[in-house]
């Protein structure tokens, strides 16, 4: 059965609403409208309503009152005014609008806004099923991204089978939680698994962490001491960093995956190996080979089955998962009350670049938690940073064996930047040049240049 969604409509101008009505007819839409402030609270305080279409002034207050009042809801709201600028249009987005758009517009235009913000509620939606659902997850592994989950299948075959792997991914994957995963697709807290990180110990520490010693094999050897093969017998080890162990450990590394057996240090004695060795690294083990830095002997001998997990950029469907499954821990450690985060929040951290992966959106979550003193965290909540995406996103760029006009690339770019500033100012040279950090006359020339009219089609360039 389809979703009903209920559509409240808020201005003073009734041919605009009867058009927008007119326009907005759906089986799954159910609209009422509000002429006024006092009328559209009344309505909004009796029902949940999943989007608002809200004039920015109003006869008896403005729109940004009803924004306020929206606040603390999941209410998807589209700001409309007939005199807008850069400051209403800021204004808005802080108070959590969905977008802002300037009248008079195109219908078309608006149609294709509703259906932007129908898609983004029924993506709420699912995320709030699958936050339900992540109370019985004993994996800690968050996501349903085709990415992941292809992850995740690869992972639940090796968790079938004794054979060594390679787990290779970017800082803050999440690459000891797919270890995990394979050593025991159920339930990650089983004890019997073991984590060593290979470049936070000295060469001689982690020899002896991971083979053990004898009573006075060296300084300071008071007692004998297992290593760490010894003890995940049966289990799993996981050999984090793998590219950073010094050349020495990776001989002996070597030899215990070849023979299955080792001596501790300080003995003869060969102690007879039965457990699971996974390794993970976050550098190009295959450059290092080049470099002399790791053995291409050893890298053949781990990279059986090689795993890769996919940076958090690549798989945004599952950034409100993961804020979710963050939110709920963190209120939980620090005591919160509960917490929200709104829809416009989610759809900003969608879009932001991820260079520290999963590790900065936890991180990012455990600060907004415990500096919350609201119950929805909004976007004036988060950190500069992260309200500037586009300079720092990535462009995903294709070019083909032909090559590329970049010319005609970039002219159809810069405008495409000037029209949406013209768009947003309202048409207003000055605060568009304002908007795009540049002087008014070196915009004029360039939308002379460009031909730039609402009822021009796209020249071609220069």
């Amino acid at each position: 059965m389809k979703k009903l969604y209920n559509i409240l409509l808020i201005d003073d101008d009734p041919s605009l609403i009867i058009a927008l009505k007119r326009a907005l007819e759906n089986p799954q839409y159910k609209i009422k409208t509000a002429s006024t402030y006092k009328e559209a609270k009344e309505n909004y305080t009796k029902e949940y309503f999943d989007l608002a279409l809200v004039d920015l002034f109003l006869p008896d207050n403005d729109g940004f009152q009803i924004l306020s009042d929206l606040q603390n809801t999941n209410t998807l709201s589209i700001m409309l005014s007939g005199h807008a600028d850069i400051d209403s249009a800021i204004e808005s987005t802080k108070r959590g609008a969905f977008h802002f758009i300037k009248k008079p517009f195109h219908l078309k235009e608006m149609l294709s806004l509703v259906d932007k913000a129908i898609k983004q509620i029924d993506l709420q939606i699912e995320n709030t099923k699958l936050k339900n659902s992540l109370k019985n997850n004993t994996t800690n592994i968050i996501g349903n991204s085709p990415k992941i989950l292809k992850v995740l299948e690869l992972a639940k075959k090796l968790s079938e089978v004794n054979t060594t792997t390679l787990i290779t991914g970017k800082s803050g994957t999440g690459k000891e939680l797919i270890a995990r995963y394979i050593h025991n697709p159920k339930n990650s807290q089983d004890d019997n698994f073991y984590a060593i990180n290979c470049a936070s110990l000295p060469p001689d520490l982690l020899e002896s962490k991971l083979f053990g010693h004898t009573k006075g094999s060296f300084t300071g050897a008071l007692n004998q001491r297992k290593g760490l093969f010894e003890l995940a017998t049966g289990g799993t080890l996981l050999l984090d960093e793998i590219g950073d162990m010094p050349l020495n450990l990776q001989v002996k590394l070597l030899r215990v995956l070849q023979e299955k057996e080792f001596s501790q240090l300080g003995s003869n004695k060969k102690i007879k190996t039965n457990l699971r060795i996974l390794t993970a690294t976050h550098i190009d083990l295959k450059k290092a080979i080049a470099q002399k830095k790791f053995r291409e002997d050893l890298y053949y001998r781990l990279n059986i089955i090689p795993v890769n997990i996919p940076n958090l950029k690549d798989r945004p469907t599952d950034i409100p998962l993961l804020i979710n499954y963050f939110l709920t821990k963190f209120i939980k450690q620090y005591k919160k009350p509960k917490i929200d985060i709104s829809i416009s929040v989610t759809k900003q951290l969608m879009d932001y670049n991820w260079p520290g992966n999963i590790r900065e959106l936890e991180n990012l979550i455990e600060r907004l938690v415990v500096l919350q003193n609201s119950p929805v965290i909004l976007l004036k909540h988060l950190p500069e940073e992260y309200l500037v995406q586009s300079e720092n996103k990535s462009i995903k760029i294709n070019i083909s064996k032909d090559g590329v006009n970049l010319k005609n690339h970039l002219f159809n770019y810069e405008r495409q930047w000037i029209i949406e500033a013209l768009k947003v100012t309202g048409g207003n040279k000055n605060q568009a040049a304002k908007l795009l950090q540049i002087n008014r006359t070196t915009l004029i020339e360039k939308i002379k240049k460009m031909q730039i009219h609402a009822t021009l089609p796209c020249p071609n360039p220069p």
